[in-house]
Protein backbone atom coordinates (compact mmCIF):
# COMPACT_ATOMS: atom_id res chain seq x y z
CA UNK A 1 0.00 0.00 0.00
CA UNK A 2 1.36 3.69 -0.96
CA UNK A 3 1.84 5.68 1.50
CA UNK A 4 0.50 9.46 0.75
CA UNK A 5 1.32 12.38 3.64
CA UNK A 6 -2.00 13.95 4.20
CA UNK A 7 -0.23 16.86 6.18
CA UNK A 8 0.24 20.38 4.58
CA UNK A 9 3.85 20.53 2.07
CA UNK A 10 4.91 23.96 2.60
CA UNK A 11 7.43 25.04 0.01
CA UNK A 12 10.88 25.65 1.61
CA UNK A 13 11.37 28.03 -1.38
CA UNK A 14 14.72 28.52 -3.65
CA UNK A 15 13.88 25.47 -4.98
CA UNK A 16 14.67 23.39 -1.60
CA UNK A 17 11.67 21.08 -1.95
CA UNK A 18 8.92 20.76 0.65
CA UNK A 19 8.27 19.98 4.32
CA UNK A 20 5.49 19.76 6.71
CA UNK A 21 4.73 22.07 8.60
CA UNK A 22 6.24 22.53 11.94
CA UNK A 23 9.53 21.07 10.25
CA UNK A 24 9.07 23.95 7.64
CA UNK A 25 8.71 26.63 10.24
CA UNK A 26 11.31 25.49 11.63
CA UNK A 27 13.55 25.53 8.64
CA UNK A 28 12.51 29.29 8.14
CA UNK A 29 13.82 30.14 11.84
CA UNK A 30 17.07 28.64 10.24
CA UNK A 31 16.90 30.69 7.57
CA UNK A 32 16.59 33.82 9.62
CA UNK A 33 19.09 33.05 11.96
CA UNK A 34 21.89 32.70 9.01
CA UNK A 35 20.79 35.77 7.12
CA UNK A 36 19.94 33.59 4.10
CA UNK A 37 18.15 30.54 3.17
CA UNK A 38 19.78 26.93 4.64
CA UNK A 39 21.46 25.18 1.73
CA UNK A 40 18.75 21.85 1.19
CA UNK A 41 20.04 19.15 -1.29
CA UNK A 42 16.78 16.93 -0.63
CA UNK A 43 13.55 17.42 1.45
CA UNK A 44 10.22 16.02 1.90
CA UNK A 45 9.50 13.03 -1.00
CA UNK A 46 6.54 11.79 -2.79
CA UNK A 47 6.18 7.84 -2.50
CA UNK A 48 7.79 7.97 -5.87
CA UNK A 49 10.54 10.24 -5.44
CA UNK A 50 11.29 7.59 -2.10
CA UNK A 51 10.89 4.75 -4.55
CA UNK A 52 13.39 6.12 -6.81
CA UNK A 53 15.67 6.69 -3.89
CA UNK A 54 14.72 2.70 -2.71
CA UNK A 55 15.73 0.84 -5.86
CA UNK A 56 19.09 3.44 -6.26
CA UNK A 57 19.66 1.78 -3.03
CA UNK A 58 18.93 -1.55 -3.94
CA UNK A 59 21.51 -1.70 -7.00
CA UNK A 60 24.30 0.76 -5.13
CA UNK A 61 24.35 0.02 -1.56
CA UNK A 62 24.28 3.40 -0.59
CA UNK A 63 23.13 6.21 0.18
CA UNK A 64 20.53 4.25 2.46
CA UNK A 65 16.89 4.92 1.87
CA UNK A 66 13.70 3.03 3.32
CA UNK A 67 11.28 1.10 1.19
CA UNK A 68 8.87 3.95 0.34
CA UNK A 69 6.14 2.03 2.14
CA UNK A 70 7.72 1.97 5.24
CA UNK A 71 7.61 5.34 5.03
CA UNK A 72 11.06 7.43 5.49
CA UNK A 73 10.76 10.83 7.61
CA UNK A 74 11.64 12.43 4.36
CA UNK A 75 7.75 10.98 3.51
CA UNK A 76 6.35 12.18 6.10
CA UNK A 77 7.90 15.96 5.59
CA UNK A 78 9.89 15.92 8.14
CA UNK A 79 13.73 15.84 7.39
CA UNK A 80 16.46 17.21 5.34
CA UNK A 81 19.49 16.84 3.52
CA UNK A 82 22.30 19.10 3.75
CA UNK A 83 26.15 19.84 3.32
CA UNK A 84 25.91 23.55 4.99
CA UNK A 85 24.11 21.90 8.03
CA UNK A 86 26.98 19.53 8.84
CA UNK A 87 28.88 22.73 9.28
CA UNK A 88 26.79 24.63 11.71
CA UNK A 89 25.43 21.58 13.61
CA UNK A 90 24.52 23.32 17.37
CA UNK A 91 22.28 26.03 15.31
CA UNK A 92 20.85 22.69 13.60
CA UNK A 93 20.15 20.85 17.06
CA UNK A 94 18.93 24.27 18.84
CA UNK A 95 16.16 24.54 16.53
CA UNK A 96 15.37 20.45 16.63
CA UNK A 97 17.27 18.85 14.16
CA UNK A 98 19.40 16.14 14.56
CA UNK A 99 21.80 13.45 12.59
CA UNK A 100 19.80 10.05 12.69
CA UNK A 101 21.59 7.66 10.48
CA UNK A 102 24.05 5.21 12.21
CA UNK A 103 24.86 1.80 11.81
CA UNK A 104 27.05 -0.71 13.57
CA UNK A 105 30.73 -0.67 11.91
CA UNK A 106 33.13 -2.34 12.59
CA UNK A 107 32.28 -2.73 15.97
CA UNK A 108 31.19 1.13 16.64
CA UNK A 109 28.34 2.66 16.09
CA UNK A 110 28.81 5.09 13.45
CA UNK A 111 27.43 8.25 11.96
CA UNK A 112 27.04 7.29 7.97
CA UNK A 113 24.83 10.00 6.96
CA UNK A 114 26.45 12.91 7.87
CA UNK A 115 24.07 15.32 5.44
CA UNK A 116 20.67 13.67 6.90
CA UNK A 117 18.98 15.80 9.61
CA UNK A 118 15.52 14.99 10.94
CA UNK A 119 13.29 17.49 12.83
CA UNK A 120 12.19 16.66 16.46
CA UNK A 121 9.91 19.69 17.50
CA UNK A 122 10.09 18.52 21.44
CA UNK A 123 13.48 19.44 21.30
CA UNK A 124 13.91 22.89 19.66
CA UNK A 125 15.37 25.25 21.88
CA UNK A 126 15.00 28.08 19.56
CA UNK A 127 11.64 29.38 18.57
CA UNK A 128 11.82 33.07 18.31
CA UNK A 129 8.90 34.01 16.60
CA UNK A 130 7.18 32.10 13.86
CA UNK A 131 8.55 31.09 11.02
CA UNK A 132 8.26 33.27 7.95
CA UNK A 133 10.79 32.88 5.73
CA UNK A 134 13.45 36.27 5.18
Amino acid sequence: MAFTYDGEMVDLGGGRGWLGRPAAESVFRIDRQLGHLLQITDAGRTWAQQNVEFQNYLRVGYPIALNPDTPSIHQRGAAVDSNEAQRILQVMADHGWIRTVYRWVNGVWTLVEEWHFEHFPARERQRDGPGVGL
